[in-house]
């Protein structure tokens, strides 16, 4: 009788630790996602990162104003001049991009006038501003002009 050898037995490859390389594709596809919000996030496009703030003040001389020690307000038909007046500024389009109010008032005891100031962040990217007191029609200033330096407007003397 012959005899049939019997086929090897065939084991099972040694288990490998997995646990290594899930932990290194997590971490690889968590890097990723946040890399990618970050490029999504900091684009040109981000309005914060283009703003620019425009710095001003409204001058009026002393027969249109009226003064209570170093505060000041409009007179006759410059009443709607005061701490808190509205000020709107618009973009090249006509759209408004920012809004702020007067604020503080000055007396300028060497010519008799009384400046008000104001602060708008806007968004950047646009050729000029325009700048609105109150209802007394739109100035336009320039954009380099509202990032190099303040704007200066005057009303009435």
């Amino acid at each position: 009788m012959t005899t049939v050898p019997e086929p090897p037995i065939a084991h099972a490859p040694p288990r490998r630790n997995l646990v290594p390389y899930l932990i290194a594709a997590l971490v690889l596809a968590v890097g990723a996602v946040v890399a990618l919000v970050i490029v999504l996030t900091s684009s040109d496009d981000d309005p914060a990162a283009n703003s620019v703030t425009i710095n001003g003040s409204m001058k009026m001389g002393y027969g249109d104003i009226t003064r209570s020690g170093s505060d000041c307000s409009g007179r006759g038909g410059y009443d709607d001049i005061h701490e808190g007046t509205d000020v709107t500024v618009y973009d090249d389009t006509g759209k408004i991009v920012g809004a702020s109010e007067l604020t503080g008032s000055s007396y300028g005891a060497s010519d008799s006038s009384c400046t008000w100031f104001f602060q708008v962040k806007v968004q950047g990217g646009h050729d000029f501003y325009q700048v609105e007191v109150s209802h007394r029609g739109k100035i336009t200033v320039s954009a380099a002009e509202a990032k190099s330096r303040q704007v200066a407007l005057t009303l009435g003397d």
